[in-house]
């Protein structure tokens, strides 16, 4: 049984273009969850659900995070912020039910304290849950997931590398021709990522992979997981026609 889950800052859902693009990506993926970053749209967000494939959807009370998810899933909305929308899903096809936060962060290091804090609340209501952190975070990690610049981001990162480390998140990786997922000019940077706690990994077998799209980005992210399967040992059994065979007894007792 998988999970996929898209995951995209489209910078504005509101031409026609795009919202079929998105709608082809669910479509072609059999996306169950959709999170839309910036859609810098004031229409209703449930014309899109619709418009989208979608059964249910919900936005965050500043409408910088739409949520969309399909029949089989049900949800509760737990924490709703300026920077973050913290949801739980259940579904008969899943054992347990499950967390996430979607984000989209703001540009400046004093502004994404106030997520980093918020993320920190979060994590002591999911700590024997399944929780999954994905979006835009609007800073990288390490210097390598930045190309163009030489601007000091040491801070930033530390920042950002702390909260991941006092939450218990670990990144999920990440697959495509680049690790890049925003770029201006010559100027790249890896911003969007998905992040897990322990017991995620202890419910799935995860795979996380940016689509990349050459004329877009920030670029969708594609999270596919997968139910863990525990194989336990098989049962033996004895068949009465094995005793008939001319080599049983010389197997069981050989000669010394």
């Amino acid at each position: 049984m998988s999970l996929p889950i898209l995951v995209w800052n489209v910078r504005g859902i509101g031409n026609d273009p795009t919202s079929r693009h998105v709608k082809l990506l669910c479509r072609n993926h059999n996306t169950l969850i959709l999170a839309i970053l910036e859609p810098m749209s004031g229409s209703d967000f449930h014309l899109y659900c619709r418009k989208l494939g979608f059964y249910f959807g919900v936005s965050n009370h500043n409408n910088k995070i739409w949520v969309f998810w399909k029949k089989c899933v049900t949800r509760q909305v737990l924490s709703d912020n300026a920077q973050s929308i913290d949801m739980q899903f259940s579904s008969p096809i899943f054992p347990t039910s499950f967390s996430t936060s979607f984000i989209y962060a703001k540009s400046t290091r004093i502004e994404r304290r106030d997520l980093w804090n918020d993320l920190r609340t979060s994590a002591q209501s999911f700590t024997n849950m399944p929780w999954l952190v994905g979006g835009d975070f609007n800073c990288f990690l390490a210097p390598e997931e930045r190309i163009g610049s030489n601007t000091n981001r040491n801070q930033d990162m530390i920042e950002f590398g702390q909260m991941i480390s006092d939450v218990g998140l670990v990144d999920a990786g990440f697959e495509g021709n680049s690790m890049h997922t925003w770029f201006r000019n010559n100027l790249m940077e890896r911003l969007d990522r998905i992040l897990l706690n322990g017991p995620w990994d202890d419910l799935f077998a995860k795979s996380s992979s940016p689509i990349s799209l050459e004329f877009t980005r920030p670029c969708p992210f594609l999270f596919h997981a997968s139910l863990t399967i525990i194989k336990t040992p098989m049962a033996f059994r004895y068949m009465k026609m094995w005793a008939r065979h001319p080599s049983f007894l010389p197997t069981l007792w050989p000669k010394v």
